[in-house]
């Protein structure tokens, strides 16, 4: 062998994985096709790899460091599952029809998240009869924008401040932060969603 021939080490086959890795793939790609993404799009959603290299993954001819991609997809892997949980416990499981009306508000939210700061018209309302998907189509906008969801409740009528103590919660503001008064329980709210921009949504109930 002359000293410019190079030895070429065969990439990986699928059979060079192990029988846990494979499961892993395996179970990757069945979330990928129940998603409809192509390896690009499943990537930069799920994955810590680039999508050249989830797609050689799956192929079996990934040749670089195989026990290092197998741990971001298995580390990948274990976030999906508590994603899915976290909305099928939020959702109840139900799917989410997508239909015309709430794919409009869905769009707006959107549309609302990327106004600039001095533009404060970012309210968005859905107005529904009874079963008309309100509360289904809050909870998905949680789930896609990680947003804070709030079910109102009766005491909201009658005082002002029980609502923005219980939104606040919701958010994450601490009983201390609070305080005993309308006035510091909004600023504490307030606060809270300037330092920390989410979608806040507001089930009426």
């Amino acid at each position: 062998m002359s000293d410019t021939e190079a030895i070429q080490t065969p990439p990986p086959s699928l059979a060079s994985y192990t029988a846990g890795q494979l499961d892993v793939i395996a179970e990757l790609r069945r979330i990928q096709e129940l998603e409809g993404l192509s390896d690009g799009k499943f990537a930069q959603k799920h994955l810590t790899i680039h999508a050249s290299n989830w797609g050689r993954v799956k192929a079996g001819t990934y040749g670089a460091d195989t026990a290092s991609v197998m741990n971001k997809l298995e580390t990948n892997l274990r976030q999906i599952r508590v994603q899915r949980a976290q909305a099928s416990k939020l959702t109840g499981g139900g799917p989410f029809h997508d239909i015309v009306s709430q794919r409009a508000v869905l769009d707006a939210v959107t549309l609302a998240k990327l106004k600039p700061d001095d533009d404060c018209e970012r309210l968005v309302v859905f107005l529904a009869e009874t079963g008309g998907g309100k509360t289904r189509l809050g909870r998905e906008l949680t789930i896609q924008h990680d947003g804070i969801f709030v079910e109102a409740s009766e005491p909201w009528r009658k005082s002002y401040y029980a609502a923005v103590c219980d939104i606040a919660r919701a958010a994450g503001v601490s009983e201390a932060d609070l305080g005993t008064s309308e006035y510091k329980a909004q600023r504490a709210l307030l606060a809270r969603l300037r330092t920390n921009r989410r979608v806040l949504v507001i089930d009426e109930g």
